[in-house]
């Protein structure tokens, strides 16, 4: 798969009820989540999908969350993804299962075991999924990327810029080997961009749509600066680094 490609995946949600069902197994899953990597064992990346994406108040942005491996396929048993993003700027509507592997359990725990599902789907800025592989069958992680599932943001505020990232939160963010019971083989974590705007087009800081000259005088003008309209890769600072994907971005 290419990584810097738009994803719009997904499969039907797991009942309520099911959910609820599974709510002891899910436990006996989670409770076991001890075990630390071994050396040499390749780890499990989780990463978030496309890179950056622009899209206007109203329209939905879909992020697609994959596991990926440097190597070798990876079984895997469990994977529990706390992530963040901004909800001043965009919104979680939900997710959707539509293209993704079968998975016996996907979805934003009720029960989540680390605390941030606050409702289902969260929207405080902070939340939990949950991937529960099929029992009695061996799900994979590969080096092409496994879709988990795809998280749907409504964007809400022009004009702004939301990471949406997993996150470590203190080792609550894992994925559990498929063949050694409690193993941990959690590797890097990679977010994404959403950026929100007027025009619909990546950098158009000035909204008119098109990517020109005023964007760039703009994006000089906050040189330096936190300016998040021209911080367009969320670094925290306006630099070479925003100025290149402006210029990418030319029309």
């Amino acid at each position: 798969m290419d990584r810097g490609g738009a994803h719009n995946c997904g499969r039907k949600q797991v009942p309520w009820s099911a959910r609820v069902a599974l709510g002891p197994v899910i436990g006996v899953a989670i409770g076991c989540l001890a075990a630390d990597g071994l050396a040499g064992l390749p780890l499990i990346s989780v990463e978030f999908h496309p890179p950056i994406q622009a899209i206007e108040v109203g329209e939905i942005a879909s992020v697609g969350v994959y596991l990926f491996t440097d190597r070798e396929p990876v079984a895997f048993s469990v994977a529990q993804i706390v992530f963040e993003w901004d909800p001043r700027i965009v919104k979680l509507a939900g997710l959707t299962n539509v293209g993704a592997i079968p998975l016996l359990v996907s979805s934003f725990p009720a029960n989540d075991p680390a605390g941030y599902n606050e409702s289902v789907p969260p929207q405080d800025g902070d939340g939990t999924y949950l991937a529960l592989a099929q029992l009695g069958s061996t799900t994979f992680a590969g080096s092409r990327g496994t879709l988990l599932t795809t998280l749907r943001f409504e964007a809400l505020a022009p004009g702004r810029i939301s990471v949406v990232e997993p996150i470590a939160a203190g080792g609550q963010t894992k994925v559990i080997s498929g063949v050694v019971p409690g193993l941990i083989l959690t590797g890097s974590l990679l977010g994404c961009v959403i950026e929100v705007n007027c025009s619909g087009v990546f950098a158009d800081l000035d909204c008119d749509g098109v990517v020109d000259g005023a964007d760039l005088g703009l994006l000089l003008a906050a040189w330096g600066s936190a300016d998040e309209d021209a911080d367009l890769d969320a670094s925290g600072v306006v630099d070479g680094a925003d100025l290149g994907l402006l210029l990418s971005a030319w029309s």
